[in-house]
């Protein structure tokens, strides 16, 4: 009888136990960790920050790596609930581990019995890739471009760093990458450049490049805006959006807001390029043209005796008959075709490897997206379309989604010593 008694008290004691564990699990949920994958690629040394979801006030948490029957602990510690970071600085060498496969095990325990377990298959990989200059341009100036060749081992990308900017290489076979970079127009000449290369797992390793930055001198001038300027040019472009402003607030939203977010769509647009060359030799200005702006001059704003603003130049102006018929700069797909703020009626040409070219304030546009231009093949027409105060053509070279000098990209000169010789070294 006392038997049968003990036996009904445990299996209602369960029973109770059983119901308020699965009401608090409803309540609660269980607790979560984001971030695992990141544990499938382990290099020399790797930062890992993992995300602890969970509404259980106290956690317990564990890392662990299993490799040939040998379990290494590499982090067990309490984390409070809410959504807590753990950071992680992992080292295989350092806990005796070799390259090759592993598991990591990662589990989270929100007191008893509330428990979430995750195993990842992992590979370590600690020898970082090895780096061979083979050439690269010498001198950059400022507002320019340079091209460097590289041979590597076991490197899975490869870009060069001008400073803290990162612009990819192009892969040319199994262990050589060649890549044009720009040098940006404020650029301090002090500025390193250097090749970092990363192998599958994130191990790196990087050389300096010789490549000096050169200054260059930029020109500056003042331009004044008139109240009649304003009226016919800057509010029709701002349409409603002038609404209330003053001749000043309407100048600088065109000039400088316009500016800003027109550019950073031509940034975009210039980092996805073909990974092969389809350009051949130097490129095409505009047929018997004047220049009537140069790139990278510095343009001051005048209202009335005040500045009131400023822009940089990014490209050439060329003028010459009214509607004057526009050629492809060279060989290219067409990546961008239609209206573009400030720009106004805008051709962007992808000439590979980085380089594209920029046609604005376009009349008509012959042709669209996607479609393989040659060479002096007429795409379109001069005219004043977007921030244009006469018939002209506005010019620029995009390396990398930074518009750089057209006028060396039109010397074939130039562009055999700076750029074709270090490709074919």
């Amino acid at each position: 009888m006392k038997i049968l008694k003990l036996i009904r008290f445990f299996t209602f004691a369960f029973l109770i136990f059983s119901a308020v564990y699965v009401s608090l699990l409803f309540i609660q949920g269980r607790p979560a960790i984001e971030g695992i994958e990141e544990l499938q690629k382990l290099p020399k040394k790797k930062e890992v920050t993992l995300k602890v979801i969970s509404n259980w006030d106290n956690n317990r948490v564990s890392v662990k790596i299993i490799q040939e029957g040998r379990e290494i602990k590499i982090f067990e510690d309490s984390v409070m609930g809410g959504e807590t970071p753990i950071n992680l600085i992992i080292e295989p060498k350092k806990y005796g581990l070799k390259d090759g496969k592993a598991k990591v095990m990662v589990t989270i325990d929100a007191y008893i019995l509330v428990r979430r377990s995750y195993t990842v298959d992992t590979f370590i990989d600690t020898i970082p890739p090895k780096i061979y200059l083979i050439a690269s341009t010498p001198t950059v100036k400022q507002g320019s471009s340079g091209a460097v060749k590289t041979q590597t081992t076991d490197a899975e990308r490869v870009v060069v760093m001008v400073g803290k900017k990162e612009y990819p290489l192009y892969k040319m076979d199994k262990n050589t990458f060649f890549g044009i970079f720009p040098v940006d127009v404020e650029e301090d000449p002090n500025t390193y450049i250097k090749i970092v290369a990363y192998d599958k797992v994130g191990n790196t390793a990087s050389i300096t490049l010789p490549t000096k930055i050169r200054r260059t001198r930029f020109k500056r001038y003042v331009v004044d805006i008139t109240d009649d300027m304003i009226r016919r040019k800057i509010l029709p472009l701002l349409g409603d959006e002038g609404e209330g402003l003053s001749p000043v607030d309407a100048f600088k939203k065109v000039n400088e807001e316009w500016r800003e977010r027109d550019e950073k769509i031509i940034s975009e647009i210039g980092k996805k390029s073909e990974p092969r060359k389809l350009w051949e030799g130097r490129f095409l200005q505009l047929k018997n043209s004047k220049v009537i702006s140069y790139f990278g001059e510095l343009r001051y704003y005048r209202y009335k005796g005040r500045i009131v603003s400023k822009s940089r130049h990014l490209g050439y102006d060329l003028a010459s008959i009214k509607n004057a018929k526009v050629q492809a700069a060279n060989n290219g797909v067409v990546v961008y075709v239609g209206d573009l703020g400030i720009y106004g009626n805008t051709i962007i040409i992808d000439h590979g490897l980085g380089v594209m070219s920029l046609y604005s304030h376009l009349g008509s546009m012959l042709v669209k997206e996607g479609e393989y231009v040659r060479k002096g093949q007429i795409i379109g027409t001069t005219d004043t379309t977007g921030l244009a105060f006469g018939d002209h053509l506005h010019f620029a070279i995009i390396v990398q989604g930074v518009e750089v000098t057209p006028l060396e990209w039109w010397d074939p000169k130039w562009l055999k010593n700076n750029i074709e010789r270090i490709m074919n070294s």
